[in-house]
């Protein structure tokens, strides 16, 4: 990923403990030094009280640094202007903004005399918006990389982004890079993110490992994006050991702050618990939390426990709503479950056509059981004209691509000459396919063409026997215990017919014994 992209990807996220979990300002020794008229530590306890928060540690935190300000203390200075600019107090009184611009300009003209750089990004500001002083774009461009140069960190990253998207300065990856790592290693939290995003982009482990520490380091500082970062670096073990439970702290660290992304992969571990105990209620809270934030892959997951009864009863009303929404934005696998649940009347009115058409939406995107059921539907004229061709051209798609069902559908076209001319030696091709992936059916007519050298196989009764006895144990796994007791009698035909060795002789049995344990 190119550093404009990995820039224009970075999330702007806060977050910081309540007033009531910061300390109070200070040991004794700062307040006593303050009061004793020592400008900075007037100036640290003045900060102090800004990290508490509130409007009444505000009010102190004005009060103090105004003390050092007037001592020409140029970091209180520029803090002081900042604060007549963006403070509690202009922010619920917009006409006290335009009575404090004048005292914030001047502050910050002393502070920027001194060349403070907090000084010089407010200036900077300042003559951009034309705010107390004259508008001077150029003049702002020239403070604003003065104050890069002296390592003020937000400065460093706004340089960083004008280099990589040629605004206002000619576009230059490497001069954006380099500014970019200086506010990362200034401690600037979006910084860090993007210098992390970036690096973990670049691969190799070197690149990981040291975007793990910018994205723990952004993490720290409560940026969910970043605390979403750290967590899929500990979840995958790239650039750090893996470790689930420590993936699940930071995933809950930014779902909490609302990342969606966060709070699906929070589902997902406490659906399948991993890295945390299993807890199908907590997931599906997590799941509704970021599917009603658009995120679509938590909407699907979310009509997935539904539709099943996990953490949750059954809803299939509820889950056909939560599919349709994914469906909607255009995952695959939502349309395909849309189209399932019209075609079986689950939560939905039955119906064949709106099957069809979610089935032709999904299949169009390549979804290969989507190929499949809609080739079904094609072949058995459901919702649709029957129409053999697209039906066999269907399956074949769904079949390339590995679906078990699939390869199974279109060895039946061609074994009966079906949309398609007859080919049983393709067909059989197309069965060891699937038998392959212990399809049942197409393991019990494999083992038919071994048992009768059809389709160019040769006859051969052990492999058929092994097959019926996969098929047998595949239908039961299924449930299916008619279809497996039918494997069963085939078994016995086999042995009768004579070519079973001992050991395939006793398949027959040992599939009885299974059918007796059910």
């Amino acid at each position: 990923m190119s550093l404009a992209a990995t820039l224009a990807l970075v999330v702007l996220a806060g977050g910081s403990a309540s007033a009531d979990e910061r300390p109070t300002p200070g040991p004794a020794a700062l307040r006593t030094a303050a009061e004793r008229g020592d400008a900075e530590a007037q100036y640290q306890l003045g900060l102090a009280y800004l990290a508490r928060g509130g409007r009444a540690a505000e009010r102190e935190a004005v009060r103090w640094l105004k003390a050092a300000a007037s001592q020409r203390h140029a970091a209180a200075e520029a803090r002081l202007a900042r604060l007549y600019v963006e403070g509690t107090a202009v922010r619920a009184d917009p006409r006290a903004a335009a009575e404090l611009v004048p005292e914030s300009t001047r502050l910050l003209e002393d502070a920027v005399a001194q060349g403070q750089p907090d000084a010089l990004l407010g200036m900077a500001e300042a003559r951009e918006a034309g705010r107390g002083v004259s508008k001077d774009p150029d003049e702002a461009l020239r403070l604003l990389r003065a104050a890069a140069e002296k390592g003020q960190a937000e400065a460093a990253f706004r340089l960083a982004r004008m280099y990589v998207t040629g605004t206002r300065v000619p576009k230059d990856e490497a001069q954006g890079a380099r500014w970019l790592r200086l506010a990362a290693e200034r401690g600037h939290g979006e910084a860090q993110l993007a210098l992390g995003l970036q690096l973990a982009g670049a691969g190799g482990p070197a690149s990981e490992d040291e975007a793990v520490r910018f994205f723990r380091l952004a993490a720290e500082q409560g940026l969910p994006a970043a605390q979403f970062e750290l967590g899929q670096a500990l979840a995958h073990g790239a650039g750090v050991p893996r470790d689930e439970e420590a993936a699940v702290r930071w995933y809950r660290a930014a779902a909490d702050k609302g990342h969606p992304a966060a709070m699906f992969n929070l589902g997902w571990m406490l659906a399948n618990g991993v890295g945390a105990p299993r807890d199908e209620p907590g997931a599906i809270r997590w799941y509704r939390a970021a599917a009603l934030l658009d995120d679509v892959n938590a909407q699907f997951n979310l009509g997935v426990m539904l539709s099943r009864g996990r953490g949750v009863p059954r809803d299939d009303p509820e889950a056909a709503r939560w599919f349709r929404a994914a469906a909607r934005r255009g995952d695959a696998s939502a349309q395909f479950a849309v189209g399932t649940l019209y075609a079986e009347g689950r939560g939905v009115e039955q119906d064949d056509r709106e099957a069809v058409r979610w089935y032709r939406a999904a299949a169009a995107q390549g979804h290969r059981e989507a190929q499949n059921n809609l080739g079904s539907m094609y072949e058995h004229g459901r919702g649709v004209s029957i129409d053999l061709r697209e039906a066999a051209r269907l399956y074949r798609a769904a079949a390339e691509g590995g679906d078990a069902a699939a390869q199974l559908n279109l060895a039946l076209l061609l074994e009966g000459g079906r949309g398609v001319a007859k080919d049983e030696r393709e067909a059989a091709g197309w069965l060891r396919a699937a038998a392959e992936q212990e399809e049942p059916e197409a393991l019990a007519r494999l083992a038919d063409y071994q048992a009768r050298g059809r389709g160019g196989l040769a006859r051969d009764p052990n492999a058929a026997a092994e097959n019926d006895y996969r098929a047998g144990l595949a239908y039961l796994g299924q449930g299916r215990v008619a279809q497996a007791r039918l494997r069963a009698e085939a078994l016995r035909g086999l042995a009768t017919e004579g070519g079973l060795d001992a050991s395939h002789l006793q398949l027959r049995e040992r599939l009885l014994a299974a059918l007796a344990g059910k």
